[in-house]
């Protein structure tokens, strides 16, 4: 992410639990992540 620095992430069913059933710790995970790279990168 830091390289490419795209506008927007597809993770659509990469945070699910199950086909359909978001996982919301998944979701804080990508969260977390995406706010780190993005501290990183300022």
């Amino acid at each position: 992410m830091q390289q490419v620095q795209p506008y927007g992430i597809d993770v659509s069913s990469g945070v699910e639990a199950s086909p359909g059933k978001k996982d919301p710790e998944k979701i804080q995970a990508l969260s977390q992540a995406a706010k780190l790279v993005s501290t990183a990168t300022q």
